[in-house]
């Protein structure tokens, strides 16, 4: 019970948010070209994922693993590994499985060469603490491999580390006696053989194993809106070479959550950027030439409420696809909500032909449209409002299948999703 309390608290101080209760964790897939999301299942009891200094997400392109740190309603946290290709759950152990509610383990990276998850081991007991470690997915039990000695601060919260699966190397941005460093681990030895001085605030490193090369953004400029460029690192002297400057990108979404990810098959280098007016997109950068293949606004549908997020971004090089973290409303048979005093409600859900659309307390016209599962409009329409909105709405001469239902009313937007049978 007193670890469970001072789990809460720490999930309060560092942003975890309550209603996370309402709301669910959703493996999805993303498409770079339109910037859509398709929801793939939902996790069993994941209510959210940690925000924060750390990352905890990664994929293993052999075997179609996606790995992340979940939580919980009670704040307990897991090591979960999902089949890409079902989304089921395949392992859940609890994470950190140390003993120590004051360890952690983060910046996961999977090797397919040792066909090992490998991080960064925070050993409360420690000062410095960081330990370079594998971890058991199925078990969750970690095995130090060698303390990062000199390694006082790991520099960042935007994925500050890559790994070379080809050569088994990790790379980590941090702090020794000397400065700021990129330094270079032997994954086999957790030695670090490696540490090139580095100048500059970069980001979300990525490292590319078909041109041997490190990749993330750089940035610079005076804030609120500095200038984003895309560019290569060497590893062995930490000397940057630009690709590109990214036209309108001025924020890259981060806050301790994953936004990027590379595309070895094609070289293009993929991450959330925002521009002057609080628009994102998703751009694919072509890292030969540093032109932009797509960029479309992302994600879509537009989400409400703005804190739902689609995030953790992990490429798939086996079948070029795109996988992440969707935090979204529980799907229930009946969905019902209060919002703001007034109260949307569909039913029933799953539907055969038709289904309901209640509305209490509507103080505008109501905006419906309704978009198949990769996002074409079927159906739109405008109701008239009243002090109550009872709507049948029909797809009897549409296919079973998932469907996203946007109602805009009072100002505000909703998206739910409903299952013809």
């Amino acid at each position: 019970m007193k670890n469970n309390f001072f789990l809460l608290i720490l999930s309060l101080v560092f942003g975890l948010n309550l209603k996370a209760q309402n709301k669910s964790e959703f493996f999805v897939s993303v498409n770079p070209v339109t910037g859509t999301f398709h929801m793939i299942q939902q996790i069993p009891t994941i209510k959210l994922i940690p925000e924060g200094i750390w990352k905890y997400t990664t994929y293993d392109c052999k075997d179609r693993r996606f790995f992340f740190k979940g939580l919980d309603s009670f704040y307990h946290s897991y090591l979960v590994t999902i089949d890409a290709t079902s989304g089921n759950v395949l392992y859940n152990p609890p994470h950190p499985n140390t003993g120590d509610t004051l360890d952690d383990i983060f910046y996961l990276h999977y090797d397919t060469a040792t066909s090992k998850l490998y991080g960064i081991y925070k050993d409360a007991s420690l000062f410095p603490p960081f330990v370079f470690a594998s971890i058991d997915p199925i078990s969750g039990n970690v095995t130090p491999i060698n303390n990062l000695t000199g390694v006082n601060f790991i520099v960042g919260s935007d994925q500050n580390t890559a790994l070379d699966s080809h050569n088994g190397r990790y790379f980590l941005f941090g702090v020794d006696s000397s400065g700021v460093n990129l330094f270079t681990i032997d994954v086999n030895t957790g030695t670090i053989i490696n540490s090139a001085p580095m100048g500059g605030n970069y980001r979300e490193f990525q490292f590319d194993v078909i041109t041997n090369k490190l990749y993330g953004i750089l940035l610079s400029g005076t804030m609120p809106y500095m200038q984003h460029s895309l560019v290569s690192i060497d590893i062995n002297t930490g000397v940057y070479t630009l690709i590109a400057a990214i036209p309108g990108v001025v924020n890259t979404a981060a806050s301790g959550k994953r936004f990027s990810t590379f595309d070895s098959n094609h070289g293009r280098y993929i991450f959330c950027g925002g521009d002057s007016t609080g628009n994102w997109s998703l751009y694919s950068i072509d890292v030969n030439n540093g032109n932009t293949i797509y960029s479309p606004p992302y994600p879509l549908p537009p989400i409400t409420p703005t804190m739902d997020n689609v995030i953790e971004l992990q490429y798939d090089n086996s079948c070029d696809s795109i996988y992440a973290l969707h935090w979204g409303d529980v799907e229930t048979t009946f969905v019902n909500e209060n919002i703001n005093d007034f109260e949307i409600s569909i039913y029933p859900n799953p539907f055969t032909e038709d289904f309901q659309l209640s509305i209490t307390s509507a103080e505008t016209d109501a905006e419906v449209s309704i978009y198949n599962i990769i996002c074409q409009q079927q159906v739109h329409l405008t109701i008239s409002h009243s002090k109550s909105i009872h709507q049948i709405l029909s797809l009897r001469n549409y296919s079973a299948g998932v469907y996203l239902v946007s109602i805009t009313v009072n100002g505000q937007r909703f998206m739910r999703k409903v299952v013809k049978e």
